[in-house]
């Protein structure tokens, strides 16, 4: 194939896959934007500007987004949970939980996601928390299993909430019970709830974002599984549809594999977007922009990032019932364990940072972001 303008770049940061098959430059340029939205390229990281340069010159920012994973409790047991050893029934006191949740607002902290460790909503005063954020004027959102939504819960998402991802893994019932270690009437209630939850946020006229993510492993791969996967998404009314490998575990797909099935999702159509996030990115970079996320769990230890799960102590920053957030993280251990952060472990997830990294580098290559 001829070399066209940008291909070596485009293929050295998200890979050959995918554009191997272009036999002009026409239909390369049309397969490469296609991809940098499947891979969910439309950053919004630049909207950071000033904490960005902070950063480049060695001065620590507060975070503007925080992930709780505060309950280690989960009433599914899926197999190719990344936490499914570490799950230990606990979670948060409601009483620290507020305490620190009032803390990072007051440090201009702005968005809110509530995840594993466990599953979110087992939290009896998520509700509660979630309604201190709505005083406070902040976003939040949750990547949830999807059975435990009340309909309180269900109003405060729907009414005021940014965005609900319902983790379903597979359309299939029958995989899904077996995958998910529970009864058909789990099934039944998270379709129940992701309908329910997409009427409310028709009625009310918001801009709640509602997707669901399914897995690829060894055992949920094909045309089938993504074909199946879009229509039951089409079906259900959500906004989008993503695909992502499950890392950390012996089903895991090689990065061989994770090509080709990469190239059978592109080749499906869809009346909304899917998010292809099978094939591995080329680019890694050395993480700086960590500081602008904060991740907390169920003992309120402080971490680098939401994907500490396997090198905990490497990522640990210290703890908010025993240190105050300054201490923490304002500390020059801070920027020791950042400069310690070792890349051949990032590539083992998928980060969205690479990409937030990579349209860094571009936009202040040469100044370019300073022009309009």
């Amino acid at each position: 194939m001829d070399d066209f303008p940008g291909r070596q770049r485009f293929i050295s940061v998200y890979g050959s896959i995918g554009v191997s098959g272009c036999t002009d430059s026409y239909a390369f340029l049309e397969r490469a934007e296609q991809m940098k939205y499947q891979y969910g390229c439309f950053s919004n990281i630049l909207s950071h500007y000033d904490s960005i340069k902070k950063l480049q010159n060695g001065e620590m920012v507060p975070p503007r987004f925080c992930t709780f994973q505060t309950s280690y409790v989960c009433n599914h047991h899926c197999f190719g949970c990344a936490y499914r050893e570490k799950l230990n029934n606990r979670m948060m006191k409601r009483e620290e939980h507020i305490r620190i949740l009032r803390k990072l607002i007051d440090v201009g902290v702005k968005g809110f996601e509530f995840s594993g460790g466990g599953e979110p909503l087992t939290l009896p005063y998520l509700s509660e928390l979630i309604e201190i954020l709505i005083q406070n004027d902040c976003g939040f959102g949750t990547l949830t299993n999807g059975s435990l939504f009340s309909d309180r819960l269900l109003d405060l998402f729907a009414e005021k909430g940014t965005y609900v991802c319902f983790s379903l893994e597979t359309p299939f019932p029958e995989l899904y019970c077996s995958y998910k270690n529970v009864p058909f009437s789990e099934w039944e209630r998270v379709l129940k709830n992701i309908g329910e939850l997409v009427r409310r946020k028709k009625e009310k006229k918001t801009k709640l974002d509602i997707g669901i993510e399914f897995s690829v492993n060894r055992s949920f791969y094909g045309k089938t599984h993504y074909a199946e996967g879009i229509k039951l998404a089409e079906q259900l009314g959500v906004d989008n549809i993503q695909f992502k490998c499950l890392r950390h575990w012996e089903q895991e797909l090689s990065e061989q594999e994770r090509e080709k099935e990469s190239m059978i999702l592109s080749s499906l159509n869809a009346s909304i977007p899917v998010l292809n996030h099978i094939s591995p990115l080329q680019f890694v970079p050395q993480c700086f922009l960590s500081p602008l996320h904060i991740v907390i769990d169920w003992k309120g230890d402080v971490f680098i990032c939401c994907y500490y799960y396997f090198r905990e102590e490497s990522h640990k920053l210290g703890n908010l019932l025993y240190l105050t957030f300054e201490e923490i993280w304002y500390s020059p251990n801070h920027w020791k364990k950042i400069r310690e952060i070792d890349k051949r472990q990032c590539k083992q997830v998928d980060c969205k940072f690479f990409l937030h990294h990579l349209h860094v580098q571009e936009a202040f290559d040469n100044h370019r972001i300073e022009f309009l």
